[in-house]
């Protein structure tokens, strides 16, 4: 009884922590450099808010994208002129009040939040003369002019908000989803139509696009009528609220997809009939010459890809390609070529992932790439005789930009400086803007013109606040070692301090515990390593775990019915090379992770006892049967098939084994992994004895987007716990 009380109070002491602890009393180590943990991680973030939702015009000559220049959440619609690079911003969309709620009831605080975390621009679309673009902004439509400088004209004002909106192949039409239907704003009319009439609630539009011709518009439904109605809590206000939700978990019934097809002035959807129920069709892409929709459907098993040609007119479909991959299918991406006569496709039925080619009606793979590496991304633009693609030929842990001819031959290298390029190829295939980083450098846009390698890359925007230049970023250590269970070579990267000298011995943390760390990218929590190594003397390892890519099928693949299993194996193996250090204290080796990271660092310190020091675990899965089937049935099956196996991979099942210190943290907004997960991981182990650390943020979520505290105020938490149980700095 004492020992539950006492488990409480420690927990309660935790929660309780955040009045007594301001600025940066929160880190008891002296600050050396010029940045507080509060400061690096508050808005406007000091990375900078990257570009995103990259558009090329159907001209090659401008793309257009979301972005706010100061590092604030509020994006606004930018485009930028090619090859000029000439910068300009269209919206200004605060200058659009929302709309005045009658006899509004909204607390004073809850209007201040509307307005402080409105995310700007939601989407956008281009018009098929790439002379004006439609976004969404607070769900309503609005129509911006590239040239003039011209306000947005708002076209569609209403309380229920519109969605997805985008032209018709003549502009005459904007499409859009209402409620889960499609209607049509006539520019000439000023009126809007009906398209659709779904009537079920639980049936709404996925995914839809205009025929080439703008006779009609084909679609996909999705019905979630089987899946359970759940409760997301809100205890902040006076009296607790509650919101509903749609899940599918794990083993639940299927879900409904439906692909049709309705007229451009409304009525009855007409179906494509495939003979059983879909569960899952990704992506449309029609031919060049607008006679042929493509679709992906993937099977219930994840392991059963084909892709279909539908016949826009009749209706009739036909298979031209199926692939059965053991455990899982995970990439269907496919292109035309084009004159229409080829398809294009990434597979790794060689164990890589790879380019083959075949033609459109069907018939024989052609592989185009070979080699021990992956190909990460493809594309094929509309025009030109080369392809593109990004992946891990020069090191798993960078991803480089290739061309290559479309009847195949030698890949030709665009990109040099190391880093992690994801490209958006121009339509006429002569440019690609690219997103870049580093592990030291924020992500921005680049020019580079498509087939001149060695030419430098010109920037096109530039995201970190300037403030940005003074943070003293580290310089990565790569190194590898063995997996002690099954002899894998794991690549991983070191962040020393800069007085570093082997003849002491540093406290270790393994970071942001998850697969594909090592890799040379940004990512946000590099601010929190840099301080905890320039500012508390510690090692800071990053680790690519089992299910990284880059290396191939067997790698990425490897930790199928082994979640938490296989790559804990890795981090203890880690853990174990690290102790054999000089430079190490080997009874000093803590790590930290979140979501699945969090699930990794629960199931390594409940099943391996002794190894970590300390560990905190952020967002975590603590039990499969609580997460989406499209993601866990992939990986383990599903419940009915082996419960074996969720026991074996759930650490709510293994929380007798804890041993050292953990810090439990969660968001209780979070539906991606539900509070529910540390809530039954905290009654096992009180059920078990163990003592643990509790935070909890009652109004956030998974990505900790819904309150500008919350960050910053993480981070802190995560560097005091490393702190207070293993010190600073060596000894």
């Amino acid at each position: 009884m004492r020992r539950g009380a006492f488990i409480i109070f420690g927990i309660l002491i935790l929660l309780l922590a955040y009045p007594l602890l301001a600025g940066d009393k929160y880190v008891k180590a002296p600050l050396k450099g010029k940045f507080t943990l509060e400061q690096l991680f508050s808005r406007p973030n000091i990375w900078g808010e990257a570009p995103s939702q990259v558009k090329w015009d159907k001209g090659s000559q401008r793309v257009a994208f979301l972005w706010n220049q100061e590092g604030e959440r509020f994006k606004d619609l930018w485009v930028v002129s090619i090859p000029e690079g000439k910068l300009t911003r269209l919206t200004k969309m605060k200058d659009f009040p929302p709309i005045p709620l009658q006899e509004d009831k909204r607390t004073e605080e809850e209007r201040r939040d509307a307005e402080l975390l409105d995310n700007g621009v939601a989407y956008f679309d281009w018009s098929p003369k790439g002379d004006e673009l439609v976004l969404t902004y607070r769900g309503d439509i609005f129509v911006v002019k590239v040239e003039g400088g011209e306000a947005p004209k708002r076209i569609i004002q209403s309380l229920e908000g519109e969605s997805r909106p985008q032209f018709s192949p003549d502009g005459e039409l904007i499409a859009f989803v209402k409620e889960g239907n499609l209607l049509v704003y006539d520019r000439r009319e000023g009126t809007i139509r009906q398209l659709t009439t779904l009537s079920q609630p639980q049936v709404s539009i996925r995914e839809y696009s205009w025929t080439p011709d703008g006779s009609s518009i084909f679609l996909t439904t999705r019905d979630t009528g089987m899946h359970r109605d759940i409760v997301v809590p809100d205890y902040t206000p006076q009296y607790t609220t509650a919101r509903k939700i749609k899940r599918w978990y794990v083993g639940d019934p299927f879900p409904i997809t439906r692909l049709g097809r309705v007229a451009r002035e409304g009525g009855i959807v007409q179906w494509v009939d495939f003979g059983e129920e879909l569960f899952s069709l990704r992506g449309f892409k029609w031919s060049p010459d607008g006679t042929l929709l493509l679709v992906n459907h993937m099977g219930k098993d994840y392991k059963n890809w084909r892709i279909y040609l539908i016949n826009p007119g009749t209706l009739e479909k036909k298979e031209v390609y199926h692939e059965y991959q053991e455990p899982w299918v995970g990439s269907t991406n496919v292109f035309w070529s084009p004159d229409g006569s080829t398809l294009y496709l990434t597979s790794e039925r060689d164990g890589w992932g790879h380019i083959y080619a075949m033609p459109a009606e069907g018939g024989e793979l052609n592989q185009l790439t070979k080699g021990e590496w992956d190909v990460l991304s493809l594309s094929v633009p509309e025009k030109g005789e080369n392809l593109f693609f990004t992946s891990s030929a020069v090191h798993p842990l960078e991803k480089h930009l290739f061309s290559l001819n479309l009847k195949g031959g030698t890949p030709l290298q665009l990109t040099s400086t190391k880093g992690d390029y994801s490209p958006f190829v121009s339509p006429d295939g002569r440019w690609s803007v690219v997103s870049f980083s580093q592990v030291q450098t924020p992500p921005d846009l680049y020019l580079l013109a498509n087939g001149e390698r060695g030419r430098k890359m010109q920037r096109l925007s530039h995201s970190p606040r300037s403030e940005f230049a003074q943070v003293e970023v580290c310089v990565p250590r790569y190194f590898t070692f063995t997996n002690e269970e099954d002899g894998k070579t794991i690549h991983a990267r070191m962040l020393v301090p800069k007085n570093f000298s082997q003849s002491k011995r540093y406290p270790v943390v393994i970071s942001c515990v998850y697969a594909n760390r090592a890799k040379n990218l940004w990512s946000r929590y590099h601010l929190l390593d840099f301080y905890m190594v320039n500012e508390m003397n510690y090692i800071v390892v990053d680790v690519d775990n089992r299910a990284s890519v880059g290396y191939g099928k067997d790698f990425h693949y490897g930790y199928y019915k082994l979640l938490g299993v296989v790559d804990s194996a890795e981090l203890v193996s880690a853990a174990n090379y690290l102790k054999k250090l000089s430079y190490v204290d080997p009874q000093r080796i803590g790590l930290w992770g979140g979501s699945y990271g969090g699930f990794l660092t629960l199931m390594v310190m409940c099943n391996h006892p002794g190894v970590f020091h300390t560990g905190v675990a952020w967002k975590s899965v603590t039990d499969w049967h609580n997460y989406f089937d499209s993601y866990t049935a992939q990986r383990l099956g599903r419940p009915q098939e082996d419960e074996e196996v969720y026991k074996k991979t759930s650490p709510v099942f293994h929380a007798a084994g804890l041993k050292g210190n953990l810090l439990l943290i969660h968001g209780m907004q979070d539906v991606n992994v539900l509070f529910q997960d540390t809530a039954q991981m905290v009654q096992k182990l009180i059920e078990a004895g163990k003592y643990f650390d509790l935070m909890v943020y009652p109004r956030d979520n998974h990505a900790f987007s819904l309150r500008d505290e919350s960050l910053p105020d993480l981070m802190k938490r995560i560097a005091r716990y490393f702190e207070e149980q293993m010190g600073v700095g060596p000894k």
